[in-house]
């Protein structure tokens, strides 16, 4: 299997601005891992984003590492947080987990608290992942006219905003007409990952993590399924799996840009 990857070093967390401008701090929040390794992407879009200079205040937390949205939401000092999921859907983690976990801050941090929509359901998606596709095509020789995009996502036996987001994506990625077509296969369901090639039916295929904060799904789960179907047949048949959709530079403009909204929104509130 021929795939595209890319190294980042690891970015240190942001620490906060000791002299607050806007009142607002920006808390980036990503499942994580296990073994503390899950960080990576969250750590880089954080250190960039305080580069912007647009939020006084700019964190990461995680869910299944340290530290966790209440420890981080505690020490933040601006009076007005917002906690953007690095998340590629609305789903069980941003409607359930997420909510969960910030409630576990003092009741005072809860009023000063906003959850934004996952960036991975901006508008703006659809084009990285056009652009990614393109780029992986051209690096590897392949015709788009005659090769099919699919897009990996995670899916969930009993959720399915995951695998609804996964298609909605698909469906404007295919309404360019620039792919012969575009699908998508699923960690977690039907049609899982090692079945791309029953899915795509060309020789050439694209596929895209829609995953945003990477992690074990991005370089050990995801792969591994497309190395179990490449294997089922020597048949001429070409896979390149791209980076994650979270690893694309053009993300921290899509986090700007949905805070921005959200930034205006709340002052015309309070006006």
């Amino acid at each position: 299997m021929s795939g595209t990857r890319y190294a980042f070093p690891k970015a240190p967390v942001t620490e906060p601005n000791t002299a607050p401008r806007s009142g607002r701090a920006l808390l980036l929040f990503a499942h994580g891992t296990s073994d503390g390794a899950g960080a990576e992407i969250a750590d880089r879009l954080a250190a960039e984003l305080s580069r912007k200079g647009l939020f006084d205040e700019v964190a990461v937390c995680f869910s299944l590492q340290e530290p966790h949205p209440a420890d981080v939401i505690a020490r933040l000092s601006s009076p007005q947080i917002f906690v953007m999921p690095l998340l590629a859907c609305d789903g069980r983690i941003t409607r359930d987990v997420l909510p969960g976990l910030i409630g576990l801050a003092e009741e005072r941090d809860r009023s000063r608290v906003t959850l934004c929509q996952p960036v991975g359901q901006h508008p703006g998606i659809a084009r990285i992942v056009a652009g990614m596709a393109s780029a992986a095509a051209d690096n590897a020789g392949f015709v788009p006219s005659s090769t099919t995009v699919l897009i990996a996502a995670h899916g969930h036996r009993y959720d399915p905003t995951s695998a609804s987001a996964a298609r909605r994506l698909a469906g404007q990625i295919r309404a360019n007409g620039r792919w012969v077509a575009v699908d998508c296969v699923f960690l977690s369901e039907t049609p899982t990952a090692r079945h791309w090639r029953t899915v795509s039916a060309t020789r050439d295929t694209i596929v895209v993590p829609y995953f945003i904060s990477g992690g074990r799904h991005e370089t050990v789960d995801l792969p591994a399924m497309i190395q179990t179907g490449e294997s089922d047949a020597s048949d001429g048949r070409r896979v390149v799996l791209t980076a994650a959709v979270g690893r694309a530079s053009q993300l921290a403009y899509l986090v700007v840009d949905q805070m921005l909204e959200l930034v205006r929104d709340h002052v015309l509130e309070l006006a």
